[in-house]
């Protein structure tokens, strides 16, 4: 409960605690550890560290939630992990079994919910966007917005470009204020500020990304700003550099730094001319079945380029790979 509602410092010595208790003792790797080796995982996950630690703490929770009623959560958090790397495709397989197990299950399906939101997102990530917006209107977020399924909503009507509805899915978050789960809240104030930065509201802009850097900042996490398009995240973490901030969200804008734009590399797998195409599609604008509709092709054969165009550019969303390709000539900025 307590990594669900954003407290990580509290998260963290519960599970320092019961890893007391085990000393000296096979608890850790039983089922009565499940939990415990969950968190530690997601902990991790949520501080975006990497290599060995990771590895070994999920083959730990795989060890402890192995033919348990845990396992539907361990694969859960397994697919959360894939998510946080970019790997939508191999989080929603994972997201599938997870469904497959809870389908089975007679006790109250407390994961449901969690892995609706994740779901949705991660075909946000891969450009089904419309999809994505539909079924998280469906979601109920729950007293706390601990999973906060609004945030995905407003990410996908500014990815649609439409930043006041993206504010208008936030208000819900925003009145809730204090009693929100913090653990999301750093991505929704991101959010709110990229959505008035669009509106030309610049003051503010500047007070929610204040705001999502000092949150995230305590927290020790980076992940709620890599949803923004490169260019909007350059202009927020600009403006933030020029405002007196806290030593602590300093170091967090240090570490964000981006590339500057005019620092481009050719791409380690170049576009085919096809993708080039359908780059050049995206940046008028155009549906995907639009674009089908002009290239006599099938929608879903213009969502397996989109999902490789965006593998390629290193994009998470349409805005992101049309300024990444403009960066290299490939697209017109406009």
């Amino acid at each position: 409960m307590s990594l669900q509602l954003g407290d990580f410092a509290g998260a963290e010595r519960q599970v320092d605690l019961a890893v007391q208790h085990a000393e000296g003792t096979d608890l850790l790797r039983s089922t009565f550890a499940a939990l415990t080796q969950i968190t530690r995982y997601l902990l991790l996950i949520e501080r975006e560290s990497g290599g060995a630690d990771v590895d070994t703490t999920l083959r730990d929770v795989r060890i402890a939630t192995r033919n348990s009623d845990w396992e539907a959560h361990a694969l859960y958090s397994e697919a959360l992990g894939k998510h946080a790397t970019g790997a939508w495709i191999e989080a929603l397989d994972l997201l599938g079994r997870v469904t497959r197990l809870l389908a089975g299950f007679s006790g109250q399906l407390v994961l449901d919910r969690e892995t609706r939101i994740l779901r949705a997102e991660s075909m946000r990530n891969l450009g089904e966007v419309e999809q994505s917006r539909r079924a998280i209107l469906a979601i109920d977020p729950g007293q706390h917005h601990a999973p906060c399924p609004s945030r995905i909503l407003a990410l996908a009507s500014f990815t649609l470009g439409d930043p006041q509805a993206a504010l208008d899915a936030l208000a819900e978050c925003l009145d809730l204020a204090d009693l929100h789960s913090t653990r999301s809240m750093a991505q929704i104030y991101a959010v709110e500020a990229a959505a008035h930065q669009d509106l030309g509201d610049l003051v503010a802009s500047s007070i929610a990304f204040d705001r999502a850097l000092l949150v995230a900042a305590i927290n020790g996490v980076s992940w709620p700003f890599r949803m923004l398009p490169t260019e909007v995240l350059e202009r927020l973490l600009a403006r933030a550099a020029d405002r007196t901030q806290p030593a602590v969200v300093a170091a967090l804008i240090e570490r964000m730094h981006v590339t500057p734009r005019t620092e481009t590399h050719p791409l380690a797998d170049p576009l085919s001319e096809r993708e080039l195409v359908i780059v050049r599609h995206l940046a008028t604008g155009a549906t995907l079945s639009q674009i089908g509709g002009e290239l006599f092709i099938s929608v879903n054969t213009v969502k397996s380029h989109v999902r490789s165009i965006y593998r390629k550019l290193s994009a998470t969303n349409r805005r992101e790979a049309i300024a990444r390709a403009a960066q290299l000539g490939l697209a017109d900025e406009d």
